[in-house]
């Protein structure tokens, strides 16, 4: 079975145990994430953080996104190719996305010809496409965008209970643009950073809400260019 017709193809069987696929590892990165939070001094900062990885993996057509979770994100390395066996997919409808667990079990074997629209299609999935997009305009924005801005507020970071007791950092920030302002939501790493008002800067990969701008996972900052 292939890895498009595996993610594509509904299962009526609940106890549907995927066939072995023989894999590309195109593209690797780190992907921290912090389990919880710190809020017992003035500086907000992380208490526990699992040190994942995230991989795109290839047959040979399509490309899907993984995560390795710390415990065994060393399985596999970045431009090998492997026979996979033991690995699940969840999802309640497809498309369905590739789960790894400890059981998952990868063999190397003879490299893989991938050809370079997988490579660019790899890099995507890992960094989005995210337009410099005017601060009027990204309310009617579809997808991730990217600000510039003066920072004219900053409010102190709040603690905001989420599901169960899950609870993670939150910073507004007001940013303005000529005679346009908007409400950006810095959530969990992004409420971290160090901003101060008059100062000029350039956010990436945020998202927009009927009310405001939120962070997402992909949100870095930098200075605008000059």
């Amino acid at each position: 079975m292939a890895l498009k017709s595996l993610l594509d193809t509904e299962s009526a069987n609940p106890y549907f145990r995927p066939p072995p696929l023989k894999i590309s590892v195109l593209k690797m990165i780190d992907s921290p994430k912090v389990i919880s939070w710190d809020f017992s001094t003035a500086t907000v900062k992380p208490a526990v953080t699992k040190f994942n990885k995230t991989a795109v993996l290839s047959d040979g057509q399509p490309c899907t996104k993984v995560t390795l979770f710390q415990q065994f994100a060393e399985k596999i390395k970045e431009g090998f190719t492997y026979i996979m066996r033991g690995h699940t997919i969840r999802g309640s409808n497809p498309p369905y996305f590739l789960y790894i667990t400890e059981r998952t079990m990868f063999f190397r074997t003879t490299p893989m010809t991938v050809s370079e629209q997988l490579h660019q299609q790899a890099e995507a999935l890992l960094c989005p496409r995210s337009p410099l997009t005017p601060l009027h305009e990204c309310h009617t924005s579809e997808g991730l965008i990217t600000l510039e801005g003066k920072v004219v507020e900053v409010l102190p970071v709040k603690k905001i209970r989420l599901d169960g007791d899950h609870i993670v950092p939150l910073k507004k920030v007001k940013l303005q643009q000529g005679s346009d302002s908007v409400d950006l939501c810095l959530w969990r790493e992004a409420a971290l950073e160090h901003l101060h008002a008059g100062q000029k800067i350039t956010v990436t990969h945020v998202k927009a809400t009927h009310a405001n701008l939120q962070s997402t996972i992909h949100t870095s900052f930098k200075k605008p260019e000059t």
